[in-house]
């Protein structure tokens, strides 16, 4: 898999995953949740993400 596209797979899924465990989490605890508030913490998990998987994997050549 190339840097772009994984860099767009970690984003899309962090974000996603942001989304889904806090609709999760506020309708457990009954808080009112807004996806718009979810998505900035997503792009820095998938950020996160991505460049732990980068350097997990720098030693590794295809």
């Amino acid at each position: 898999m190339n840097k772009v596209l994984a860099f767009i797979v970690s984003i899309i899924v962090a974000t996603a995953l942001t989304l889904v465990v806090g609709f999760v989490v506020a309708s457990i605890n009954g808080y009112a949740y807004n996806f718009s508030d979810a998505v900035p913490y997503g792009i820095i998990l998938g950020l996160i993400i991505y460049f732990f998987g980068s350097l997990i994997t720098a030693n590794e050549h295809s």
